[in-house]
């Protein structure tokens, strides 16, 4: 197995001075993430080939998981930090290669540390502590991926002004997952992220903590229902300016949710008891979220509206259709949240 070991790396060297790989300097950019599967290929079939190897067929799978191994530590070698984002990305999803969530958080961490050649890639700061937080690695594991994951989203957000990671700075402080929970610190970097390209998702969790308040900072209806709504008129933007052929997709499909979330807490605040009652602004952003999902929650609410005429005449028949299409029994029908 030694020997195998030995030619895998070889192979690797002698394939990569042929096809003309050498290490790229660190602060050259890549215009592309590299192509894996080229690679591996290439090494594989050059093995095959090896005159006087006599690998039987049987040990080509372990030569494989060799080869990605002996692939990875190549490739890391004189990469760029964007170029070891991109590859931990493939890594992480199995993009081309097969999963390995332990090499692109590897590959990540190196990425997000800076160096006298380059700086720290932030999207590889951000990616990492993503992952501390969904509990794709422990947080209690030996290198401090808790305390990692909290530095690398508060340089990233406060040195590089990247908005994600001060968005996800921002619910970790909402949250408390990798930092003590403070809604007063989660709604800075909220607003810090709504600043610097964070989108109509940053302006939408501004007004939900502001909605529901928390450490250090107090419930305000009045100030949730102007970022609200303000929510939902960027989020309309960004829905024309795509449908016009000007936007992006990826924007788009993010405001299409942020427009529904935002439109029933708009809801929920309208018809709240309080100097901001008004029904008939209740019912029109519900039958409007209805528009945009016919989800099962709100068609529900909107039944409700018919039903006892709540911002609209009263109709039992349009609140029967709506009530079947979410419970087509009409047993859930005879309940409601007014």
């Amino acid at each position: 197995m030694r020997r195998l070991a030995g030619m895998v790396r070889g192979i690797f060297s002698r394939t990569k001075q042929a096809r003309g790989v050498n290490p790229r300097p660190t602060n050259v950019p890549s215009a592309r993430a590299p192509n894996v599967d080229s690679e591996l290929d290439a090494a594989i079939s050059a093995l095959r080939a090896t005159p006087g190897s006599l690998i039987p067929e049987a040990d080509m799978l372990a030569a494989k998981e060799l080869a990605l191994d002996s692939l990875g530590e190549l490739l890391d070698e004189g990469k760029s930090p964007r170029e070891l984002y991109r590859l931990g990305d493939n890594f992480f999803h199995g993009d081309g290669v097969q999963s390995d969530r332990q090499r692109a958080l590897h590959l990540w961490k190196t990425a997000a540390q800076p160096s006298t050649n380059h700086d720290a890639e932030p999207d590889a700061m951000y990616s990492y502590a993503m992952a501390v937080k969904s509990g794709v690695i422990d947080h209690s594991e030996n290198d401090g991926g808790k305390s990692a994951a909290l530095a690398f989203l508060k340089q990233a957000s406060t040195e590089l002004k990247h908005a994600p990671s001060m968005s996800a700075l921002g619910h970790s402080f909402e949250s408390g997952d990798i930092t003590p929970a403070s809604a007063k610190e989660a709604m800075h970097w909220y607003g810090q992220s709504a600043r610097h390209g964070g989108g109509v998702a940053a302006v939408y969790a501004m007004g939900m903590l502001q909605m529901t308040g928390g450490a250090g900072l107090e419930a305000n209806a009045s100030k949730a229902i102007k970022l609200l709504e303000l929510a939902v008129t960027a989020a309309a933007k960004t829905q024309s300016e795509y449908t016009a052929g000007t936007g992006d997709k990826a924007a788009a499909q993010t405001s299409a949710q942020a427009l529904f979330n935002a439109k029933m807490a708009l809801n929920q605040l309208y018809c709240a008891d309080g100097p901001n009652q008004d029904w008939s602004k209740g019912f029109q952003v519900c039958k409007d979220a209805v528009d945009t999902l016919r989800a099962p929650h709100a068609l529900w609410v909107l039944g409700n509206h018919y039903y006892w005429g709540k911002g609209v005449d009263e109709s039992l028949e349009d609140a029967a259709r709506l009530y079947e299409e979410v419970c087509p029994t009409l047993i859930c029908a005879v309940l409601s949240p007014f």
